[in-house]
C-alpha cells in the first residue's frame, strides 16, 4: 500500500489540475470556461449571431457537438439558456426566443426543440478580431480536425460583468457580477494608472436580480486580496399598509421565488411563525412575492425573521481564483483581474495591427507590379500574345521586369477595363491610401500612449452602447 500511495497523489493531482483547466475554472483574460468558450466560438463560427435570423436551439446544440463541445447535450444546452436569462447573466450573451427559463426554479426552460437562440450583439465583441491572428493558443478539438481558440480577444468587453462561480478538485471559483460601464471606467483608469489607489477602480458588485449590498466595507477588502468576506444580499422588501402585506421586488442573485416560498410554505405550517398568514409568488419576468400578515402581527419583527430565516437575505462567496494565462490556477486580487484583461487586449491588438500591416503590404506589392505594368502596357501586351502559355507569360514578364510569381499572376489575371486611365488611377488612389494607413498603424505600434487611446476608445464605446 505504502508504494500505490506516491502513485495515486500523483495521479490525483494531474486529474484535479486537468478538471480545474478544462472545466471548473474561468480564465481570466476572457472569464470564460473552456466549455462556454467551445459553444459560443461554435455559434459565432456557424453563424448564429444576432446579425441573422434565429435558429432552432437544437441546431446551435447539434453543431457545437459535432463540432466542440465534450460533454452531453442537457449540459450544452443548459449553457446556452442560462446565457439568454436576464436574471443569470448581468449582460446575456445569447439571445433566445421562446422559454429561456424563469426566477421560479432552476433549469425549468423549454425543451430545445421549441426555443431559437443565437449570440447576442454584446457577444459579437467576444470575436472581434479573431480572424487576424489575434489568439495564438488554439487547440485540436475531441476530432482533431478542426481548432478552436485557447481564449477569446474580447476587444472592449470584459465577461467578468457577468460573473462567474465554478467547483473543482480542491479548488472553488465565485465572482460576482459588475455594472458593465463602471468596469469598463475602471479598467481605462487604470490603463493610464497602473499604480492608482485601489477605492479608484473599485467597482461594487451589481447583481442581475438587483438587491441590497449590506457590507459593502467588508467586500471592498475581498475584492481587494481576491478572496474573504461574502456579500450579504438583502432583499428589496416594501410593506403595503393597506394589505398588511410585504412586497418582495429583488431577490439575491442565485435564489429562486420557489426555494423563498418553500421556506415561508415552512414558517406558516410551522409552531413558530412569527405571523405570516399566507403569501402569494406572483413572479414573471421580474420577482413579485407578497407575503401578508395576520393582523396583530409586528411588522419589524416578522421582516427580522425572514431576514434570518429564509433566503430573502442571502450570501454570495467571493474567492476570485481563476486561470492565469489559461493555465495556472490563482487568487487573482482586482486590479490583478483587470490588468491581466487589459494586458490581453494589448496583445490583441498588437497582433491584429500587425496582420494589417502584413495585409497592406501585401497589397501595395500586387499594387506596384499592376502600376509597372501599366507604365509597360504595350510591351506588356506583346509579351503575353507571344508567349506560348500563361505560365510562360508569367515567366517572361518576371524576367522582363523583375517581378515575382504572385505580381505576374495578378497581371495576368488583370481585366482589359483596367487599362482606362481612370481605372489607373484608382490603383495609384488605392497604394497612397494604404501607404497612409500602414504609416498610423506604424505610429501606434510604436507608440504604447497611442495604442493605450486606441483600447480606451474601444472600452468607452462599449460602455457607451451597452452600460
Amino acid at each position: 500500500m505504502a508504494e500505490l500511495k506516491p502513485i495515486i497523489e500523483q495521479s490525483m493531482t494531474q486529474y484535479a489540475g486537468a478538471v480545474l483547466q478544462s472545466r471548473a475554472l474561468v480564465d481570466v483574460r476572457d472569464c470564460l470556461k473552456p466549455s462556454a468558450r467551445q459553444i459560443f466560438f461554435c455559434m459565432d463560427k456557424y453563424k448564429y449571431t444576432a446579425d441573422k435570423p434565429f435558429q432552432p436551439t437544437a441546431a446551435a446544440m447539434g453543431d457545437a457537438m459535432k463540432h466542440f463541445y465534450i460533454h452531453g447535450d442537457s449540459s450544452c444546452v443548459g449553457i446556452i439558456m442560462r446565457a439568454g436569462q436576464t436574471f443569470a447573466m448581468r449582460y446575456p450573451l445569447v439571445e433566445v426566443r421562446g422559454n429561456a427559463g424563469t426566477l421560479l426554479s432552476s433549469g425549468n426552460w423549454a425543451a430545445e426543440r421549441y426555443t431559437k437562440a443565437r449570440l447576442s450583439k454584446l457577444a459579437a465583441y467576444l470575436f472581434n478580431d479573431i480572424d487576424k491572428d489575434t489568439i495564438d493558443d488554439w487547440r485540436d478539438n475531441y476530432a482533431d480536425n478542426e481548432q478552436y481558440p485557447g481564449v477569446l480577444p474580447t476587444k472592449g468587453f470584459y465577461n467578468l460583468v457577468n460573473g462567474t462561480s465554478g467547483i473543482g478538485i480542491g479548488m472553488a471559483c465565485s465572482v460576482p457580477q459588475y455594472n458593465l460601464r463602471e468596469l469598463n471606467n475602471a479598467l481605462i483608469h487604470l490603463i493610464d494608472n497602473p499604480d492608482c489607489d485601489f477605492n479608484e477602480i473599485y467597482c461594487a458588485p451589481d447583481f442581475a436580480t438587483g438587491a441590497i449590498l449590506y457590507n459593502e466595507s467588508d467586500v471592498k477588502e475581498s475584492m481587494k486580496n481576491g478572496q474573504g468576506f461574502a456579500c450579504k444580499l438583502r432583499s428589496v422588501v416594501e410593506f403595503d399598509s393597506k394589505e398588511r402585506c410585504f412586497v418582495v421586488t429583488e431577490i439575491p442573485y442565485g435564489v429562486y421565488t420557489n426555494t423563498i416560498c418553500g421556506q415561508l410554505e415552512e414558517i406558516v405550517n410551522g409552531e413558530d411563525n412569527p405571523g405570516i398568514e399566507r403569501f402569494n409568488d406572483l413572479t414573471g419576468s421580474t420577482p413579485l412575492i407578497k407575503i401578508y400578515l395576520a393582523k396583530k402581527a409586528n411588522p419589524d419583527k416578522v421582516i427580522r425573521y425572514l431576514y434570518k430565516n429564509t433566503s430573502i437575505q442571502y450570501h454570495y462567496p467571493i474567492n476570485m481564483i481563476m486561470l492565469d494565462g489559461g493555465k495556472t490556477p490563482k487568487v487573482f486580487g482586482w486590479r490583478e483581474a483587470l490588468q491581466a484583461h487589459l494586458n490581453h487586449e494589448i496583445e490583441v491588438y498588437t497582433n491584429a495591427y500587425n496582420f494589417d500591416i502584413k495585409k497592406i503590404d501585401a497589397r501595395i506589392h500586387i499594387l506596384d507590379g499592376l502600376l509597372v505594368a501599366l507604365a509597360n502596357i504595350e510591351e506588356v501586351i506583346q509579351l503575353i500574345k507571344s508567349a506560348p502559355s500563361s505560365q510562360m507569360a508569367g515567366k517572361a514578364l518576371r524576367e522582363r521586369f523583375n517581378l515575382d510569381e504572385v505580381q505576374s499572376k495578378h497581371i495576368l489575371d488583370m481585366k482589359l477595363s483596367r487599362l482606362a486611365k481612370l481605372e489607373a488611377q484608382k490603383l495609384v488612389d488605392e497604394k497612397s491610401s494604404l501607404v497612409t494607413e500602414r504609416a498610423r498603424i506604424e505610429a501606434i505600434l510604436n507608440d504604447e500612449t497611442l495604442l493605450k487611446r486606441d483600447i480606451e476608445a474601444g472600452l468607452s464605446a462599449v460602455a457607451q452602447k451597452y452600460g
